[in-house]
């Protein structure tokens, strides 16, 4: 049997032209290992590179532990990570190779049968691992080989560093001190694909599912995270057309070139660029706000879990509107607060006038309000029923929690202040987040706790700390001369926009009776479809059909809400987005037949 040469003779464009996936190519099996057969220089007729299929397999085998992944339908490798060039690669499979090349093994083709090939790959897994624990003793990877291998072989010194570094990343060889490196007796762990049944990642964290529309939403995050639908239900923005990313990764650019961030810790309350912004923008809503007390949080999310455990105590009793945010029930579930519902007018909120008895009757500690923009009805509080809350805040001592999220989203000309804004005492507290204004993945929110601000900040020492500084100044570097308004301004016109062609591919194609709202801030859209719809069997059957849309009856505990739907009209409305709405509408009136 043929050996495998070394591959420092392999040229980059050599490389390239015979097909080997770098740099995030994708190409088939087969061809790649076409390719390796030519850069490998197998003795004897390259025509007959199928004899040679079970040397050739093993260095695809190592390609996937260099960072290249098996994928199906077709056969395919394609590179996770970037080399940064090609002679790297190549000097370390021509190190790493020879451990998986000295004992003949039967491989099968990748074929269709692709659990015969991992049950081969893991065997080829556990040989090499007795292999490698044979050949450290006689010093395969001795120390000083660097020097000698770049000059024996022809290669760059860096080249040589790079490779080892790239194989002891990978967990293939291991450094041992003043004795050089070592093959590693264990090879890392082939990942699998979850077999057709199994639990999914974002199924086990609803494990213990309430309802039919707790395992409805666990199947919609999944299938986001696939990245394999058209979805109409997340209120999650996607693209670059939504964020001013270009001006972000150039600030966060020169700010890590210039500055040390990455090697200061970060301590509570946060970055004070951050939180001075926060503060000059709190006032174009109506609020004085301190940046001494504004503390800066992991989204809104932890604002609001850091809210209601500086305001109230396990077993409270916390009231929140219906329908209302569907993330709030499993938050203060979780943290053993007992829920209210509220009665909530479509158009304006909270009706104030039975308020009082249900803060009497039920003992309510706290009130969580969306009040502008509200998810899922769209309404924006007015002012009058603004003060009046916080009025009652006052009369009661009920912690006001609001969430701002949409507040700097609003559609109309007139910008309504937050609710903070009329409060005197504390009992208001806000939160919001820049999640769906700048950077979804910098997760940067923030909390102005009012009179429980000490308990928050202790609350955020105990658990997460503080925000990253390179993330916090990054944003406040933006707000603070990054053209921030002049990008709110334009995603507002957008997601105007946007819900005005929702509204009407909803008005189109769905049955008569139909009834969409009209968000004033944000962009999701709350619709109640004509009796005799169950919205629940409505999404499932969209989902078969890989379309996300969210049933009402996760937004509310209660079954008057069974023939609701709420979506989202945050992403870039394509053909395949609209036909996706008009194929919601058909299955919604096929239950009307």
């Amino acid at each position: 049997m043929a050996c495998i040469c070394s591959l420092e003779s392999a040229l980059a464009s050599m490389m390239t032209d015979t097909g080997l996936p770098l740099k995030g190519r994708v190409v088939k099996t087969s061809t790649c290992l076409k390719s390796m057969a030519c850069i490998y220089h197998l003795s004897g007729s390259i025509s007959g590179w199928e004899a040679h299929a079970y040397t050739l397999r093993q260095a695809a085998y190592t390609l996937h532990l260099l960072g290249y992944r098996y994928k199906t339908a077709p056969f395919q490798w394609v590179q996770l990570f970037p080399v940064s060039c090609v002679s790297t690669l190549s000097v370390a499979m021509s190190l790493y190779l020879p451990a998986m090349s000295d004992r003949q093994l039967t491989v099968p083709k990748a074929d269709k049968d692709e659990e015969k090939y991992r049950v081969s790959v893991r065997n080829h897994c556990r040989y090499a691992g007795a292999l490698n624990r044979a050949r450290s003793a006689a010093g395969r990877y001795a120390a000083g080989f660097y020097s000698d291998y770049a000059r024996t072989h022809g290669v760059s010194l860096n080249s040589v560093k790079s490779a080892y570094q790239l194989l002891e990343d990978k967990g293939l060889i291991t450094a041992r001190t003043r004795s050089g490196y070592f093959v590693c007796d264990s090879l890392p762990a082939l990942q699998h694909r979850s077999p057709v049944g199994a639990i999914t990642d974002h199924q086990q964290a609803f494990i213990h599912f309430r309802s039919e529309a707790d395992r409805l939403l666990a199947a919609l995050l999944d299938k986001r995270q696939r990245g394999t639908c058209i979805d109409l239900a997340l209120a999650c923005p996607v693209g670059e057309k939504f964020y001013p990313t270009q001006r972000l990764k150039t600030i966060m650019t020169k700010l890590l070139r210039e500055s040390d961030v990455l090697s200061r810790y970060a301590l509570p309350p946060g970055s004070l660029t951050l939180r001075t912004q926060i503060a000059r923008r709190g006032l174009q809503l109506g609020m004085a706000l301190d940046a001494e007390r504004i503390l800066l949080t992991h989204g809104a999310m932890e604002a609001l879990s850091l809210a209601v455990q500086a305001a109230t105590q396990p077993g409270d009793a916390i009231g929140i509107e219906t329908p209302t945010f569907y993330s709030l029930y499993p938050l203060l579930e979780s943290l053993g607060r007992r829920i209210v519902s509220l009665p909530t007018h479509p158009q304006h909120g909270l009706c104030l006038d039975t308020l009082p008895s249900i803060i009497e009757q039920q003992a309510l500690k706290a009130i969580i309000t969306i009040p502008t923009g509200h998810n899922p009805l769209g309404f924006t509080m007015p002012v009058s029923a603004r003060r009046h809350l916080v009025e009652m805040a006052h009369r009661y001592q009920l912690a006001i929690i609001e969430d701002a999220l949409y507040a700097e989203l609003q559609l109309g000309d007139q910008q309504v202040p937050n609710i903070k804004a009329f409060d005197r005492e504390g009992w208001v507290m806000v939160c919001a987040s820049y999640g769906k204004t700048l950077a979804p993945d910098f997760r940067i929110g923030w909390l102005d706790a009012g009179r429980f601000t000490h308990q928050a900040q202790q609350l955020k020492f105990a658990t997460t700390v503080a925000e990253p500084l390179s993330i916090s100044e990054t944003v406040g570097i933006f707000l603070e001369n990054g053209g921030y308004d002049a990008h709110l301004r334009q995603l507002r016109r957008r997601y105007d926009r946007q819900v005005a062609m929702l509204r009407a591919l909803i008005a189109d194609s769905f049955p008569v009776g139909t009834r969409v709202s009209q968000p004033q801030a944000g962009f999701i859209l709350w619709i109640e479809l004509p009796e005799g719809i169950d919205a629940l069997m409505l999404c499932e059957a969209a989902l078969i059909e890989d379309i996300l849309c969210m049933p009402g009856a996760l937004c509310a505990r209660n079954p008057s809400f069974n023939h609701c739907l709420r979506m989202a009209a945050c992403f870039e409305i394509t053909n395949t987005y609209q036909n996706s709405v008009r194929r919601l509408g058909a299955l919604a009136a096929a239950q009307l037949i």
